[in-house]
């Protein structure tokens, strides 16, 4: 193999990242990353960067002193900090001057795969199709609904419009009431995801703006005139207090969580019936409910934070669904009676997964869908309550990303799943729970000439010093193989529990044209492969 670029992602709270400087999706940003890629394995010589200067900084946590050299570089708003970030553009600037043609060149190639006009998906919910859309040169998505395929297109709210004299726009929350006459919408045009909550009543139009600060997850109660929502700690950007407000009155704050180490949210059953107050650490969860039928009601705890007992909670016909690490720390799936739903009435219904874990469930009328990883590969899973027996959605890839779509409506018949590999770009299919057969109803267009019978995927291992496999997907163009080797751009994240994606990316094309191999190892820290995969880690 020729030489190997390794990204290494930083993460620091302190550092604020716009969306639009996503590398996967602002093509800037891709082709001057590839550009980079090409310009390191070309092994160029470099100008001297700037070095920061060192001026300790010492915390003292729990009697330890730590020293941060670096602290100064916090502040935004100093002469010294701007001159300093400025030197490193100009470095970088000057570093990739040979590669400027090059990086024209990419930009072109990404942004020419891009289908820039394009429509979600509609998906139904309370009689009406929901779907954004989006139009060439424009930014910003367009989010729409229709009663039926035939019906005419009601704009509920035209994003490109809210950011006309912003710098920068960004929508977050989108909650439409269950009788569909009000939207709950938040906004943040600054880039620091400071969202504040407003209302548009879809009937006349009329919005109501900048209705709280620092908002997070907004839910209708069932009355459609009350609503519940999050906010977060100026400070720390912690999610830690929860309100309930009917419309046309003030906000009453109902919980708060004081413990610095969880965040809180508020979210709603499938069904609709239930509320749900949660609060999460990395190694605790409680979750409190309240009947969605009566919004000044006082929400009931389920099971109180102890020990290291993570579990999340979904709602049908007066049992809790709950997904939960209580026997085993790659999770399994429980039920619990809503009149008595602490931690000794759960019992089993799902088992954990060998080699794998749990990730998530969706529960309906007559099904439940489960997520899962097993030997590092996403799955998913139905439950038929009737019969009491699983099956698999197939997948028919090597490697391949498989999860949830924007499922609705509880009573229904059909389930929605998103797909995608490195080489198939992402798919929304829908699949008929009684006949098993799935439908593919939308698969991005990939502009530009691609052919995915050029390249070609793989799934390796490396052996790691303490003899474990790690598992590393492999991304190249079939024509482009070399006798005396190739060179790999190869990423790994390996932190937080989060296990790699095998989506599809064609910014990565520009790399595989030119003969290089994308790799991606599943190293530990992930979950990739289960709980015990992480804490390894």
């Amino acid at each position: 193999m020729g030489p190997v670029l390794f990204f290494r992602e930083i993460h620091d709270p302190s550092v604020l990242i716009p969306q639009s400087f996503c590398p996967y999706t602002n093509p800037t940003m891709s082709a001057t990353l590839i550009s980079l890629a090409i310009f390191a394995t070309a092994q160029l010589d470099m100008p001297k960067p700037p070095i920061a200067k060192k001026v300790p900084h010492v915390l003292e946590l729990h009697g330890e002193k730590l020293v941060d050299n670096y602290h100064w570089l916090r502040n935004k708003d100093s002469k010294e900090v701007l001159e300093f970030l400025n030197g490193e553009n100009a470095y970088a600037e000057a570093a990739m001057k040979s590669t400027a043609a090059l990086q024209d060149n990419l930009y072109d190639e990404v942004l020419g795969r891009i289908k820039q006009t394009d429509l979600s998906v509609p998906r139904p919910e309370g009689g009406y199709l929901y779907y954004n859309r989006t139009e060439q040169g424009k930014q910003y998505a367009i989010y729409c609904r229709k009663k039926g395929e035939s019906g005419k297109e009601e704009i509920l709210l035209d994003v490109n419009k809210l950011a006309e004299g912003q710098k920068f726009m960004s929508v977050a929350a989108f909650s439409v009431s269950d009788d569909g006459n009000m939207l709950a919408y938040s906004t943040d045009n600054t880039g620091y995801r400071q969202y504040k909550l407003h209302f548009k009543d879809l009937r006349t139009g009329q919005t109501t703006e900048n209705v709280a600060e620092r908002v997070g997850g907004v839910v209708w109660a069932a009355d459609n005139k009350t609503i519940f929502f999050g906010t977060e700690d100026a400070t720390t950007k912690r999610s830690d207090r929860i309100f309930r407000m009917p419309l046309g009155g003030k906000p009453e704050q109902i919980y708060e969580e004081k413990d610095a180490l969880y965040n809180c949210g508020v979210d709603k059953s499938l069904d609709r019936k239930v509320l749900f107050i949660q609060s999460s650490c990395s190694e605790n969860d409680e979750v409190w409910f309240l009947d969605s039928s009566k919004p000044t009601g006082k929400f009931k705890l389920i099971e109180k934070r102890q020990g290291e007992l993570e579990y999340s909670v979904e709602h049908r016909d007066g049992l809790f669904y709950i997904r939960t690490n209580k026997n085993n720390k790659d999770f399994e799936i429980v039920t619990a009676p809503v009149a008595n739903p602490g931690l000794k009435g759960w019992k089993p219904l799902i088992a954990s997964i060998p080699n794998g874990t749990v990730t998530g469930l969706q529960v309906f009328k007559d099904h439940l869908v489960y997520g899962k990883r097993e030997s590092g590969l996403p799955g998913l899973s139905v439950y038929d309550f009737k019969s009491g027996k699983t099956k698999d959605i197939p997948a028919s890839e090597k490697i391949y990303s498989i999860g949830f779509g924007a499922n609705a409506e509880f009573d229904t018949a059909k389930f929605r799943y998103s797909f995608s590999s490195p080489l198939t770009s992402a798919s929304v299919f829908e699949l008929d729970l009684g006949t098993f057969k799935s439908k593919l109803l939308k698969q991005t267009e990939v502009l530009g000439g691609y052919d995915p019978k050029l390249y070609a995927t793989d799934r390796i291992y490396a052996l790691a010093p303490d003899g474990k496999r790690v598992p590393i997907a492999i991304v190249y163009r079939k024509d482009m193989k070399s006798a005396t080797g190739n060179p790999c751009v190869l990423n790994g994240y390996g932190s937080y529990g989060s296990s790699a994606s095998f989506g599809f990316n064609s910014n990565i094309f520009s790399l595989l044209d030119r003969g290089v191999i994308w790799a991606t190892a599943q190293i530990r820290g992930g979950a990739d492969m289960g709980i015990a995969w992480h804490d390894d880690g």
